[in-house]
């Protein structure tokens, strides 16, 4: 739901113009000078009431904001800091301490990302190597997501020889937008005591920090994974990269939950099935277009259509929760990868697509989403 604001286009020549059709209803004879007494009293008469009337208007979007909090209880999102595990290696194995908030950094972009370790972490007599080392980010924030390759900033431990990582960094969110919050606070007015319908236990998700996006299925028991239940609903849930959330906040999701679920009834979450899919191609290009630049167009534009976080918002989504939309599509149609290739700019004409070698794919699992991998495609100049 978009947050509306009420128009302001009132313009002090729009009421000055209405007032002199006024009184010349009136009185048909009179005629104003621009530049008269009488026109220049209707045109900064005109010039007040306008800004009288934006005035009444302008209402800072800020003031919902305190207000939905305040009265509603509904809090903003705040942002959210990325986090990551690490593996720690020492030049003995005499025993250490790695003490809470030792700083390490990632390059990102030609940036230092600094993380530092969440707790003290004991390198016991013995070892050389110590994992499971939890690293947050020090500045909340969607940046820190995504990242590999961690090196070691505090000079206060010479003992370290390196620091490795396995999986990249996630949790980062941004913090929620004036219009964000807006666009989200009537769904979560409605379902503040007791979600009932499958959008309420998905509104409830969203509110989770971490959550990028949730979708809610009617009668889906997931653990089981049987549709058709009565008095349950299963939920699945992203992060904003549309990558499973982290552990701790799937727990915050089935908490908040499972304290606001009807008697009787089971809500229960889950995270969805990935699927690896190729596109195969062949299509052509228009003369004067060099074949690898259209390729690469064409590359980009099909692994932006399988991003995980992109998969299921509707053409029609618009305003600021936009990119929270989910609908669950289970299927990867080649016609559609086909009207999209047509669209990039220098394709001339498409001979073939394929789906993982063959024709529509239906993603595994009940809750499918896309990984996208590699296109394999041929683009033919023509003359």
């Amino acid at each position: 739901m978009t947050y509306v604001v009420y128009p302001r286009s009132v313009t002090g020549e729009d009421l000055a113009r209405v007032a002199v059709d006024r009184i010349r209803a009136d009185y048909p004879s009179w005629d104003p000078q621009p530049g008269g007494f009488d026109w220049l009293l209707i045109e900064s008469l005109g010039q007040i009431v306008a800004e009288m009337v934006q005035a009444s208007t302008d209402v800072r979007t800020s003031l919902f904001r305190h207000a939905g909090l305040h009265i509603f209880g509904v809090a903003p999102i705040d942002a959210a800091p990325a986090s990551g595990v690490t593996t720690w290696t020492a030049s003995d194995t005499v025993g250490h301490v790695i003490p809470a908030g030792t700083l390490v950094g990632y390059r990102s972009a030609g940036d230092v990302v600094v993380f530092a370790t969440v707790t003290d972490t004991i390198l016991p007599s013995g070892v050389s190597t110590v994992s499971g080392v939890v690293v947050t980010a020090t500045t909340p924030g969607a940046d820190g997501n995504g990242l590999t390759g961690p090196e070691l900033i505090d000079s206060t431990l010479p003992w370290v020889t390196a620091v490795t990582q396995a999986t990249p960094t996630t949790g980062g969110e941004d913090g929620e937008t004036d219009d964000a919050y807006l666009a989200r606070l009537p769904d979560e007015i409605r379902v503040q005591n007791t979600p009932v319908l499958p959008g309420d236990f998905q509104a409830v998700a969203l509110r989770v920090p971490g959550v990028g996006r949730a979708v809610a299925i009617e009668g889906w028991d997931t653990t089981a994974n049987t549709i058709g239940n009565e008095r349950m609903v299963g939920v699945a849930v992203t992060d904003p990269a549309g990558q499973p959330v982290a552990p701790a906040v799937r727990s915050q999701v089935e908490a908040t939950l499972e304290a606001m679920r009807e008697a009787n009834f089971v809500a229960s979450v889950a995270a969805p099935t990935y699927t690896n899919v190729t596109v195969t191609y062949a299509a052509t290009c228009y003369p004067g277009w060099t074949p690898s630049e259209v390729k690469t167009r064409v590359d980009s534009a099909t692994l932006a259509f399988l991003d995980p976080a992109q998969w299921g918002i509707p053409r029609t989504a618009e305003g600021a929760d936009a990119s929270r939309v989910w609908v669950n599509e289970t299927v990867v149609r080649v016609n559609d990868l086909i009207a999209l290739i047509d669209q990039v700019d220098g394709v001339r004409t498409v001979t073939t697509v394929q789906v993982n070698g063959a024709g529509d794919l239906t993603l595994s699992g009940r809750v499918g989403l896309p990984s996208p991998q590699a296109p394999v495609g041929t683009i033919t100049p023509t003359t």
